[in-house]
């Protein structure tokens, strides 16, 4: 739409210098983008952006009067996403008024394989909403209202969309990692296996990476191995063992685990975390690697 264009213009504009736009050029169209009934959530979102890097005055109660019109007539998880971003762009009375929305918001995502959150339209939809949860917060100065369990959940689904289809939904994947890596916010812990499945001779230890989303380092960690069972009968082969780092920035972990007393079968080591320093790490349990002996 039009008033897209615009609001990709201002903010293009925004980030370079010497790029002044003519307020004049745009104040009808994003005016009467703000006035019109048939303006959908996202318009007014534009609009106001667009408002805001142009440096023109917005009565808030109107906007607020016409996001309250179009939740009546619009409910669906985008059009709330915009809200809260547009809120995001007001006065913090108003964001915490949007903030505090949140965790209905959360409520409505499918839950998958009880491990994962996500919005009908994927991975798009879903990092879209998630950022549109700590705009609004930031403006609001509130914590993000989000259980850490729910946050583990859609950490879970961001870290199984590596590769994504278009710009759009990169960008927002790229913008929730952020926020899921950001010292002054919770912290999902990331564990993989960072060695073959295939443990013997030639590899008889387990690596472990330990990062945040961006595969970043979270600082030392104490790792345990509480438990490696085999799948098929349950057999205990190693207890309450500790890993030992294996790099300067302990991002990497070693468990040996090939010895010829351990029968040979599939087992699965089941890992608890904790960390050295003061930090809003979550997900530090139920971890599990898979390994082949």
């Amino acid at each position: 739409s039009n008033i897209e264009s615009i609001y990709h213009a201002t903010e293009a504009a925004k980030t370079l210098t010497n790029c002044k736009l003519s307020v004049e050029d745009y104040r009808s169209t994003i005016s009467s983008t703000i006035q019109s009934d048939k303006s959908t959530t996202a318009e007014i979102y534009y609009a106001v952006c667009s408002s805001v890097n142009l440096g023109l005055n917005i009565v808030e109660s109107t906007i607020e009067k016409r996001l309250n019109t179009l939740a009546k007539t619009d409910d669906s998880i985008l059009s709330q996403g915009y809200a809260l971003l547009t809120g995001a762009q007001l006065s913090p009375a108003i964001a915490k008024y949007y903030a505090d929305t949140i965790n209905d918001l959360v409520q409505q995502a499918d839950e998958l394989d009880g491990r994962i959150l996500q919005y009908e339209g994927g991975i798009s939809t879903t990092a879209f909403i998630f950022d549109a949860f700590y705009e609004v917060s930031e403006k609001a100065s509130s914590s993000i209202k989000i259980d850490p369990k729910q946050l583990i959940k859609f950490a879970n689904y961001f870290s199984t969309k590596r590769h994504v289809a278009t710009l759009r939904s990169a960008y927002y994947l790229t913008k929730a990692f952020k926020h899921l890596s950001d010292n002054k916010n919770s912290i999902p812990i990331v564990v993989t296996r960072a060695s073959p499945s295939e443990v013997n001779l030639q590899n008889p230890s387990v690596l472990v990476s330990v990062t945040n989303l961006f595969g970043q380092t979270v600082g030392e960690m104490t790792v345990t191995a509480d438990s490696a069972k085999r799948n098929e009968d349950g057999v205990v082969v190693i207890s309450k063992q500790k890993l030992t780092p294996k790099s300067s920035d302990f991002t990497i972990y070693e468990l040996p685990f090939y010895d010829k007393k351990i029968p040979r079968g599939f087992y699965t080591i089941h890992l608890t975390l904790t960390p050295s320093t003061n930090g809003k790490f979550i997900g530090l349990t139920d971890h599990t690697i898979d390994v082949k002996v």
